[in-house]
């Protein structure tokens, strides 16, 4: 079986990026009830707004949904012990060491991928215990290394080194993007801006 479908729970391989400001409930609601994985953003810095989006997402879908936790944007743990309460069971963590939440956010049975654009940012998430990695090439709109790598080499690189699920981002726009990743070794992949374009 696919491994990140095994792990989302969705029923397809397709996760909506955590854009800031953009990837509230509506959004994610919407992608999880079409089969994808929808993910609630936390990088707006708006915690207040994205507990509460969090929580009118089991009204809005009964699919699985997961959490973004962008670790350098974290004031304390609070949104992380917000997500363990609320039972999330899908987390990205991004920009940053995931090696301070992992514990918590394991034992409290959730899964969690974490956010590299690079090699050795692959290697030290997977070394700090996480479940699989979203890949992000210099194609991605969002975080990612100041030394520019296509997708499809970072991919191959890391698949080289590590044998973790691995989701990719950056200018996957269709299903010949997707088959490209798939053929490079990913077994999933992350959209943003495709998303923000959809009706």
């Amino acid at each position: 079986m696919n491994r990140v479908i095994k792990d989302t729970g969705s029923k397809y391989p397709i996760i909506q990026a955590p854009m800031g400001w953009i990837a509230r409930s509506q959004l994610a609601s919407a992608v999880c009830e079409a089969g994808g994985m929808g993910i609630i953003e936390t990088s707006s810095g708006e915690i207040d707004n994205c507990k509460k989006e969090i929580q009118i997402m089991s009204e809005l879908t009964d699919k699985p949904f997961g959490v973004n936790l962008p670790l350098l944007f974290l004031k304390d743990d609070s949104m992380v012990k917000f997500c363990v309460e609320a039972g999330v069971r899908f987390v990205t963590t991004s920009a940053g060491d995931p090696t301070k939440y992992i514990k918590v956010l394991k034992d409290a049975g959730i899964t969690v991928y974490h956010a590299v654009p690079s090699l050795e940012g692959s290697i030290k998430a997977a070394n700090a215990g996480v479940d699989g990695l979203v890949v992000e090439g210099t194609e991605g709109g969002g975080f990612k290394s100041p030394v520019e790598v296509g997708l499809l080499v970072l991919i191959q690189s890391i698949k080289q080194n590590l044998d973790l699920p691995i989701i990719a981002a950056g200018g996957i726009v269709d299903g010949a993007g997707m088959a490209a990743v798939f053929a490079a070794g990913a077994e999933g992949i992350q959209m943003g801006t495709r998303f923000v374009s959809s009706a």
